[in-house]
């Protein structure tokens, strides 16, 4: 017999077969064999005592009709769960069909966000600081109004066309007013100086 034939019978025969007359012989005189032999001799004791442990105190149709109760809950949780995300989808396509059309199309990405403008405005009776004050409500963020450092007091404004357009008219409107302090101011200096 060779090893080839014996490592053929130790996988596919009983261990009663194994020890009959010329697999047991072999099994005896090659060496490589007997160490196989032993080794899937190991191997089945280990299962054996595993398979032992694993053993359940709970009766087979009563551990079986468990798992097919999680089996069944755990198919209910899938249909639970597809249910609010049919609801939730609803209440979208109810919602958006209500919105005007240009949210919808803001919304969805359809139609680009308006173009942002930038102006700078220079002053002339206001100072930067004022000017930054009365713009700060037609734009949305804080860092869209940057006062200049320069010798001319100006201020930048960003933002759409519409609030960059309502921000330099509001300006405008405090730069010419004759009531403002600085004009009373230069009235008083010009009245000054004819003196």
């Amino acid at each position: 017999m060779t090893c080839d034939e014996y490592t053929r019978l130790l996988m596919t025969r009983s261990w009663s077969e194994l020890n009959e007359s010329e697999a047991a012989l072999h099994s005896r005189t090659c060496g490589k064999c007997s160490e196989l032999r032993e080794a899937v001799e190991r191997a089945e004791n280990r299962l054996e005592y595993a398979m032992a442990a694993a053993r359940s105190s709970i009766h087979t149709d009563v551990l079986a009709d468990r798992a097919i109760a999680g089996a069944r809950l755990r198919s209910l949780e899938r249909g639970l769960f597809v249910i609010p995300i049919v609801i939730v989808s609803l209440i979208l396509w109810l919602g958006f069909r209500e919105l005007p059309a240009s949210t919808v199309q803001l919304l969805t990405g359809r139609r680009p966000l308006p173009a942002l403008t930038t102006e700078t405005i220079a002053l002339q009776c206001l100072s930067a600081e004022q000017a930054r004050d009365l713009a700060r409500p037609y734009v949305d963020r804080e860092e869209n109004l940057i006062v200049g450092r320069g010798s001319i007091p100006t201020v930048t404004v960003r933002g759409t066309a519409a609030a960059v357009k309502q921000a330099k008219q509001m300006l405008a409107e405090f730069e010419q007013n004759p009531g403002a302090a600085c004009r009373k101011a230069q009235g008083a200096v010009n009245s000054d100086a004819k003196r």
